[in-house]
């Protein structure tokens, strides 16, 4: 039971609120930032504002200008939108696909004052990022400007729940909002959002009362000897591990940022003499000019005697050619990484000998028609992209490719196998870190990350055996 101290009729987001005992404690005890009891935040930022100076400046932008009281009229006939016409009901989920804009505002303030939850999503995000939205958040409308719409389509075309969908700054049928709006009033009745009340658990306003704390790291089994117990659960990890692994990834930043990289060194050693025949990939991402990168190329390939390295093409080919002119070690150039912030710059188009591309795309083709003179490079390829995989490995032929994302990050195994098995049927290292490592947590922890990583195997090679009968 919802009681009387929220008005959301939708409680999905406040039956997600952490336990009470991880509320922070908000001190809001000086009168000045006392909380009444019922608070909407377009009311007090803007009706308020424009009761105050309603023909003052608001927005400002290269198309038009906003008043305080014609912005606010555009809030409410968006909130009518919104409520009349696609349904939203306080606790509703809205998720808004546009560039900065006074509509974009304008639609922020319209869910807010209708007391919906606004889901915020970039530009450059592309369909299977916005899928995880949609689903995670149970998204129930979206808005979206017209020029996106693609990407948004295809996204809620994958979900299992309805999603109505919403465009804008089109031309006729698709200047659907604008069309909608100006036939609303231009004054709308807010939801009386309540405030934050520990005591009784209840927030209207879940995605800004908290923030997502930074992850613990993770402690290592508290059986193994304090002494090495670095050294023992990599090792043991390895042993594991060993008969279902193509390659080890070792992260240097995890033993660096402990100041251990010579337990590092150690545990390279020790898979060098225990597993001879299972090459060591250096996850390093090294980047920097000739002279800095080529003793990187020598911590990489002469201190810790990794068989390949990854490395970053962003300040060209001179940053990476001394690591390729080590003939008979591995070079992984990174490509379309796994993280959503990748979208932020491989995603941009560039223009090269008169062919608009993603730079992404740019950076295969350098790797494959410039940079590999010894033949020995690879590219990273996130499996949390398998379209762009699957163009990536349409560019570089049978290239090696190094592929993060399944596991912990949500790669989904056959779409990665389809998209990226070279024209034989292998061509790919597709790794998974945590979802191994942290399989088992007390003193079976290597026996849990052994059949982690068996069954990691034995799925992706069931896909490959499927994929190679089609």
């Amino acid at each position: 039971m919802l009681g009387s101290h929220t008005a959301h009729v939708d409680p999905f987001a406040r039956d997600r609120l952490p336990p009470v005992e991880q509320w922070p404690t908000l001190l809001l005890d000086r009168p000045e930032v006392r909380y009444p009891a019922k608070l909407n935040c377009a009311v007090e930022l803007v009706d308020v504002m424009a009761g105050k100076t309603p023909d003052a400046p608001c927005f400002r932008s290269p198309g038009e200008s906003l008043t305080y009281r014609e912005f606010s009229e555009r809030v409410d006939r968006f909130a009518h939108v919104l409520v009349d016409d696609l349904g939203l009901v306080p606790g509703g989920r809205v998720l808004l696909r546009a560039a900065n804009n006074p509509d974009m505002m304008a639609l922020w303030f319209a869910v807010a004052k209708a007391g919906g939850i606004v889901v915020a999503t970039m530009p450059l995000l592309r369909a299977g990022e916005l899928q995880k939205v949609l689903d995670r958040a149970k998204v129930g409308i979206a808005v979206c400007d017209v020029r996106l719409r693609e990407e948004l389509e295809t996204a809620v075309g994958r979900v299992d729940h309805d999603v109505k969908v919403m465009t804008f700054h089109g031309a006729g049928e698709e200047e659907e909002l604008e069309r909608r709006a100006a036939t609303k009033p231009a004054g709308f009745d807010a939801v009386a959002t309540a405030a934050e009340v520990a005591a009784q658990a209840v927030s209207d306003v879940p995605v800004r009362a908290f923030t997502r704390q930074k992850p613990a790291r993770r402690p290592l089994p508290e059986h193994l000897p304090r002494a090495d117990a670095l050294f023992r659960f990599c090792t043991e990890i390895v042993d594991a591990t060993a008969p279902y692994a193509c390659a080890f990834k070792p992260q240097i930043a995890y033993f660096a940022g402990q100041g251990r990289e010579d337990v590092l060194e150690e545990v390279i050693d020790y898979i060098r003499n225990a597993h001879p025949g299972i090459p060591v990939v250096l996850d390093a991402k090294r980047g920097d000019i000739g002279s800095t990168a080529e003793f990187y190329a020598r911590e990489a390939f002469e201190r810790y005697r990794a068989d390949a390295v990854t490395v970053n093409p962003y300040l060209g080919f001179d940053s990476v050619t001394p690591y390729t002119q080590y003939a008979d070690r591995g070079v992984i150039v990174l490509c379309r990484t796994s993280n959503k912030g990748g979208s932020d710059l491989q995603f941009l188009d560039v223009e090269v000998d008169g062919r608009r591309m993603p730079l992404y795309q740019h950076v295969a083709r350098l790797v494959a028609e410039r940079w590999n003179g010894n033949g020995n490079c690879g590219l990273v390829v996130g499996a949390t992209f398998p379209a762009e995989l699957a163009q990536v490995r349409a560019i570089v032929g049978d290239m090696p490719l190094l592929v993060p994302g399944i596991g912990a990050q949500g790669g989904d195994v056959e779409a990665t196998v389809k998209a990226g098995c070279s024209s034989d049927g292998t061509g790919m290292m597709i790794n998974s870190s945590r979802a191994i490592l942290y399989a088992g947590t007390g003193p079976e922890f290597a026996a849990a990350a052994g059949a982690a990583a068996k069954a990691t195997r034995d799925a992706i090679n069931a896909v490959r055996v499927a994929h190679s009968s089609m």
